[in-house]
């Protein structure tokens, strides 16, 4: 790993990387009358996050308005995901800076605007140098397409079937919108916080193309 301090990054870099950390047991569902309607409602999320899961190439934009104990900031974002591997570009406001993100599930590779980098193999230990936070940075593929971490996660459905809020170890996440594109249903505002962090983001565009049907012979 090359050895880049956190002085040397544009400000912008903890805003940015705070916004790529968004983000026990059992899903909560809504309380409904009949238990008729709580059977559907298990229904529609079971097709749901099956769909969202073979949902694997994507790209979106969308901004983050950002608040620590230390002060906050906006930035925008573009996101381009294929398989494990992800691009991420982050722009603040009036030239204040930018940050490119690059990587898989093996290594990371971190540029601001003047060419300066940072890489490892260990994403969150990176995240940690350049940052001083320790967080699931590799939560937020999961989160970002509404699903939770894993199986064993905690978290909670919506009248529609539709994951309403999930948490991981301090983080917590909830998500207040979704859109339909494509056959998806797709997050476009996101609340996350843990401790002294709140990030709201706002997907302005999804780009999915329909999964392809499975025909029977």
């Amino acid at each position: 790993m090359s050895s880049s301090r956190p002085t040397l990054f544009n400000p912008l870099l903890p805003l940015a990387l705070s916004t790529v950390l968004i983000l026990g047991g059992c899903a909560s569902l809504p309380t409904e009358t009949h238990p008729e309607e709580r059977a559907a409602t298990e229904a529609q999320w079971q097709a749901h996050s099956s769909m969202m899961r073979r949902l694997t190439d994507w790209s979106l934009s969308g901004r983050a308005a950002i608040s620590t104990d230390n002060g906050g900031g906006n930035v925008t974002l573009r996101w381009t995901q294929v398989a494990d591997a992800y691009d991420m570009f982050f722009s603040a406001p009036l030239g204040q800076g930018a940050i490119r993100i690059m990587g898989d599930d093996r290594q990371v590779l971190i540029i601001d605007e003047q060419g300066r980098e940072a890489r490892s193999n260990d994403v969150d230990s990176l995240i940690h140098e350049l940052t001083g936070w320790r967080v699931p940075v590799t939560a937020l593929p999961a989160w970002i397409r509404g699903l939770p971490l894993t199986d064993k996660a905690s978290f909670r459905i919506n009248n529609q079937g539709l994951l309403a809020s999930t948490t991981h170890g301090d983080w917590t996440v909830n998500y207040d919108r979704y859109t339909e594109q494509a056959g998806f249903w797709l997050p476009t505002r996101i609340r996350i916080s843990a401790q002294d962090i709140s990030i709201r983001l706002v997907v302005d565009q999804w780009d999915v193309q329909p999964l392809p049907v499975t025909r029977t012979k």
